[in-house]
């Protein structure tokens, strides 16, 4: 029997639920679901189209470097090195409101990367997300978002999915998960999340080995409640070829559902 598992949370993290729900029938998808604080939206506007077409046909292509840079702060090294190198050495960290919770990592934070003329869109992080071996993990995760724009709720979001990780059900690829509330503060269809590989980052992105345990790299895309029944019912597989034969803006926070 195939289940999911729901979560509630508080902005300050101090409550945590679980509770399984039976998803029927055999050959589903498993699910993890985090539910959120909601609060009223406008509709915003829309980003830039043609965000992506060949998703998957693009992930063999593209490689990242190894160097790293000292930038620092005590944060967690090996996960900075692994998104320098992909991204560069420019970058800040934002904390979610209340900080992160006693859960996660002391020095937890999200990464924001500025848009560059070969990435031209926001990249916000995790940092810190990853528990480790002493965790019971046999590898660790950290997970990105892309956005056209800045927003702090994205910070917000990111935090939400980590505690979830760190206090209730692990996650891995192709969880999804509902975020409760729209991924952008001016509001979108989409207030689920889908964790799918690194497409647009390469191959050599999704994982880091150079430490013990590995440490993989998901990419958190946007999608709306039908698009996270579809994939319940039809898999993930079939959810990533409806994006890309929709070529579907992974930015615009009012695309269609492909679903």
């Amino acid at each position: 029997m195939d289940t999911i598992w729901e979560c509630a949370f508080t902005h300050d993290a101090a409550a945590i639920h679980l509770q399984a729900i039976d998803l029927g029938g055999p050959g589903r998808s498993d699910d993890v679901v985090v539910v959120g604080c909601t609060s009223p939206v406008t509709r915003g506007e829309s980003s830039p189209d043609g965000r992506c077409k060949t998703l998957r046909r693009r992930y063999d292509g593209r490689t990242s470097s190894t160097h790293a840079s000292p930038k620092r702060a005590g944060l967690p090294e090996r996960v900075l090195a692994h998104y320098e190198a992909a991204w560069g050495a420019d970058y800040c960290r934002e904390l979610p409101v209340h900080g992160p919770s006693s859960e996660i990592h002391a020095n937890f934070c999200a990464v924001v990367f500025p848009p560059t003329a070969e990435r031209p869109m926001f990249t916000y992080a995790t940092c810190g997300m990853a528990r480790g071996r002493e965790a019971g993990e046999e590898h660790g995760v950290e997970i990105f978002m892309l956005s056209p724009s800045p927003d702090s709720q994205i910070v917000e979001v990111l935090a939400a999915v980590a505690q979830y990780h760190v206090a209730g059900r692990p996650l891995g690829l192709h969880h999804t998960v509902n975020f409760g509330t729209p991924w952008l503060s001016g509001g979108s269809a989409c207030t689920f999340g889908f964790l799918s590989r690194p497409y647009l980052d390469g191959a050599e992105f999704e994982w880091s080995h150079s430490g013990v345990p590995p440490i993989r790299f998901l990419w958190l895309i946007p999608i709306t409640e039908a698009e996270r029944d579809f994939k319940v019912a039809h898999g993930a597989d079939e959810l990533e070829r409806r994006f890309e034969e929709h070529s579907f803006d992974y930015l615009d926070p009012w695309r269609p559902s492909v679903a």
